[in-house]
């Protein structure tokens, strides 16, 4: 087992892998947007069918779930697309682990579940989280086959997976639905059969990549030499998970079931810009810019010029957001959602900085810098917990996505400041200069924001 060593300089290289980062990125692009494709027709037909306080019950597992993710992954998923060579033992021992330890995260949210219905109040979990459990199990045994094809950039082939598990497990939920099912189990049976397909989907093709299909082992300890790396990109996950869905979890407890509906799907709404710019892209950054080690000067280059790119996309679909949410809630989920429209607005105003700022972990992956992105993760944490502590002072949706807004703010100068400073030893004045004009931009569609919500 050994990391994969930056390629060699040279002006002709380095034309070649910067090229090759944009050719990965349409790679990775084209194989996510049928998936998401398949999600947005999904989550049209689902938002008609069933009701907000349906989607809040679910939503209340499915941060456990996330939780449970990021146990069995450990980190180990990014180590695997950092790696040059890996013997059929070795890899056969990392599956194993990802395997065992996505069993153990089930097994531990099932048990959880009398935890889950007395800290939210709502019998109702008790019947989710053995779908969610087996979910997570599946997700575990996903890990390594998906990271086998993120390394060499199988994107496409990645996408369709997801894309089948997406439009057959939502087909399955609607069928129980119609023939009488319980609109809870009908929406819960999803995640099983979604997580299974993706797993399926996935192994199958892992036969074809470099490291060949991964089986069952006994060495478990090939995980070692990786751990340097996957603990501290573990850490940061975690510390991530609290940043990203406290929230969920502070709503779900305080505001009750069909509150937490509200809100997951509006969020769901404003990540779908993100999902389709940064988040289609972002696996297909590390895996090149680790290339260009070498050439800190080009990876500045390359990073102004991507994030310029994502900052403008990120303007536009912010715009869209805060000034057509009206009209964007009533053909997505129609006329049930409603209270939606407000807080969307609000949180319209934070797409581009995410946009943005999602694209900076594959970065520091790609240096192989994750001791640092722990840190800064820890730090982004206590900004939005104290965020979310004040906008749910009134108990108002669209205050906790004001406050959340400028907490996204303050966290993307923090972290790029670190990123610039610290990963690729430059100075930060390029890439702040490049981000002036969508700023101001930005800054004129919170006023109006405000304004269309008061």
């Amino acid at each position: 087992m050994k990391v994969r060593p930056p390629a060699p300089g040279g002006p002709d290289g380095d034309g070649r892998r910067s090229s090759g980062l944009w050719s990965a990125i349409g790679l990775s692009v084209i194989g996510r947007y049928g998936a998401y494709a398949a999600n947005m027709v999904t989550l049209m037909v689902l938002a008609r069918l069933f009701a907000p306080e349906h989607f809040g019950v679910i939503a209340a597992v499915q941060v456990a779930y996330t939780f449970g993710m990021i146990l069995a992954e450990s980190g180990l998923g990014p180590a695997v697309v950092n790696l040059e060579r890996l013997s059929p033992r070795d890899r056969d021992g990392v599956y194993s682990v990802t395997v065992l330890l996505g069993i153990a995260a089930a097994a531990l949210l099932y048990l959880a579940t009398p935890g889950f219905v007395a800290f939210y109040g709502e019998e109702r979990l008790a019947i989710v989280t053995p779908f969610v459990a087996f979910a997570l199990a599946f997700a575990g045994a996903s890990i390594m086959p998906v990271a086998q094809l993120q390394r060499e950039r199988r994107f496409i082939v990645i996408g369709a997976s997801e894309a089948m598990a997406e439009i057959v497990s939502s087909g399955a939920s609607v069928v129980l639905l119609i023939t009488g099912g319980d609109p809870i189990v009908a929406l819960a049976i999803r995640m099983p059969l979604r997580m299974f397909l993706r797993w399926f989907g996935t192994y199958v093709a892992s036969a074809s990549t470099a490291f060949g299909r991964p089986r069952l082992g006994t060495h478990l300890g090939a995980v070692r030499p990786m751990l340097g790396f996957s603990l501290h990109q573990f850490g940061f996950s975690v510390v991530n998970f609290f940043a990203r869905n406290l929230d969920q979890i502070l709503v779900g407890r305080l505001l009750g079931a069909t509150a937490l509906g509200v809100y997951e799907r509006t969020y769901q709404l404003m990540r779908y810009p993100l999902l389709l710019m940064t988040l289609a892209m972002a696996p297909a950054i590390q895996p090149v810019v680790r290339t260009l080690r070498d050439d800190p000067a080009e990876v500045v280059r390359l990073h102004v010029q991507l994030t310029r790119f994502l900052a403008w996309g990120g303007v536009v679909a912010s715009a869209v957001a805060v000034l057509g949410a009206e009209v964007i809630v009533s053909v997505v989920l129609g006329p049930a959602w409603g209270d939606v429209v407000g807080v969307l607005r609000v949180l319209g105003v934070a797409i581009a900085v995410q946009v943005v700022t999602s694209s900076s972990g594959a970065f520091f992956q790609a240096f192989g810098n994750t001791r640092l992105m722990f840190f800064d993760g820890i730090a982004s944490t206590v900004v939005m917990i104290a965020a979310m502590v004040l906008g749910l002072r009134d108990g108002s949706l669209e205050q906790l996505a004001a406050a959340l807004a400028v907490a996204f703010h303050l966290n993307a100068a923090k972290t790029f400041w670190l990123l610039y400073r610290h990963v690729f030893r430059a100075s930060p004045r390029p890439f702040f200069a490049s981000m002036t004009v969508p700023l101001l931009l930005i800054a004129l569609l919170a006023v109006s924001a405000g304004r269309l919500t008061s």
